[in-house]
């Protein structure tokens, strides 16, 4: 008789191999075992000196702006303003607007790792059960052995483990998503729940703003988001008052590390994630026509019906990482609805296809070392390789993992106007 463990790995194994077809279990199995392995990576490549260790960087500035705000000084400070002094996560200067800073102004009264660690393991909990609400949405109900997993993958998840060890605000944003999605498939028309959870993340990092786009179905959505949106302003003015505000347009003429885009590629590490390195600042340009191009496909395709709102949705959160100015992987964390969508919605398919998606899934998950090992190229023993060099930039797994996702999606949705449908007897395939 087995033992329950090996009953356990049994059960799940016998279940992948049902409801994959023989040409994609090699990838489920591949993209398992990344998952599987990745956190002993980072710590051995952490250890070693090839990553950085856990150091709350980010959480770092906040902690700092709300120290500030409490002993009545400014949010963000320049040379005329210096930092509250320094502590154990470093001062770097804050540069979110001033609402933003509320969450971190309890956690400044204790001390910074007791902070950051609260910080860190919240965030992480909020993806985790914002997830679960996704596919709770989706009429999917978990064991505590498939919540466990689920747990694990998200936190396994490569862009996961670099925010993580970073203390930042995206782990907060994947939740948020995740919960905008399951409000849209539980109350589309509700006046104003699934969009004021996906405005979260964008009222931080106004790129994020794209996974809105199912709002563009309705005049009455788009107008809930403006209104929405004076609503946090207005709350913002009368917490901060306008000088804070102005100190923030400031940072935004500034730029926000925007300008990094030219770092030499000799320089890429598990940090870069550059999609349009080789356009220089032509790459300014693209962004904004493809951000044209989204809106007005949006506009063509606009559906309310789930199947399409479902699509559009996942299509807006694919779409993050290669609208946001910000050049680094954090940004490929806005991928994890979608991906979540997209799985759901194949799975349960009879005509159901995860080669795609899984490859997708395994070329951000390989994204961080791969461009580092990449960057080698042309350096000491890869020297004779030197001409190669320019198509690094090219060669960015994540990338291509974000191309093939968004084409998969379009896909879906032009096969029969399809989008993704949930059938209602729950069957798999």
């Amino acid at each position: 008789m087995k033992p329950p463990r090996s009953r356990f790995f049994s059960r799940y194994l016998s279940q992948i191999q049902s409801q994959t077809t023989r040409s994609e279990q090699p990838l489920v199995f591949a993209a398992a075992a990344l998952f599987l392995v990745y956190p002993a990576i980072v710590a051995v490549a952490t250890l070693l000196g090839a990553s950085f260790e856990l150091n709350f960087m980010d959480f770092g500035a906040y902690y700092s702006a709300a120290g500030r705000f409490l002993e009545g000084g400014s949010l963000y400070y320049t040379p005329s303003r210096p930092a509250a002094p320094s502590h154990p996560g470093g001062v770097f200067p804050y540069l979110y607007p001033p609402v933003v800073i509320v969450p971190f102004i309890p956690l400044a009264l204790l001390p910074f790792w007791v902070a950051a660690g609260i910080w860190v393991t919240v965030s992480l909990a909020v993806a985790v059960f914002g997830a679960k609400t996704l596919l709770n949405a989706y009429d999917i109900r978990l064991s505590r052995a498939k919540m466990l997993l689920l747990a694990y993958g998200i936190f396994a998840f490569a862009p996961t483990l670099i925010w993580f060890k970073l203390g930042q605000v995206t782990g907060m944003f994947v939740g948020s998503l995740c919960f905008a999605a399951a409000s849209l498939e539980r109350n589309p028309d509700g006046r104003f729940g699934w969009l004021g959870l996906a405005l979260l993340p964008a009222v931080v990092k106004p790129p994020y703003a794209v996974t809105m786009a199912p709002a563009l179905n309705d005049y009455q959505r788009v107008l809930r988001v403006v209104i929405l949106g004076i609503a946090v302003i207005a709350v913002s003015v009368l917490l901060f008052g306008i000088e804070a505000h102005e100190a923030y347009l400031g940072v935004l003429r500034e730029g926000k590390g925007w300008h990094l885009d030219a770092l030499p590629i000799s320089k890429f590490s598990f940090f870069v994630f550059r999609p349009f390195h080789v356009l220089g600042s032509a790459r300014i340009v693209l962004r904004g026509v493809l951000l044209v191009a989204l809106v007005g496909y949006v506009l063509e395709r606009r559906s309310r019906r789930p199947r399409v709102e479902r699509a559009l949705f996942a299509l807006g959160c694919a779409a993050v990482p290669v609208l946001h100015p910000t050049v680094n992987t954090l940004t490929l964390n806005a991928l994890i609805p979608a991906y979540l969508i997209v799985f759901v919605s194949e799975f349960r398919r009879s005509d159901g296809a995860l080669t795609i998606p899984l490859l997708s899934l395994v070329l951000v998950q390989i994204h961080p070392y791969a461009t580092s090992v990449l960057s080698w190229i042309g350096i000491g023993a890869l020297s004779p390789l030197d001409p190669l060099t320019p198509l690094v930039p090219v060669l960015q797994p994540g990338l291509w993992g974000i191309v093939s996702l968004v084409a998969f999606i379009v896909y879906r949705i032009e096969r029969d106007e399809g989008g993704f449908p949930l059938p209602e007897d729950g069957s798999v395939r």
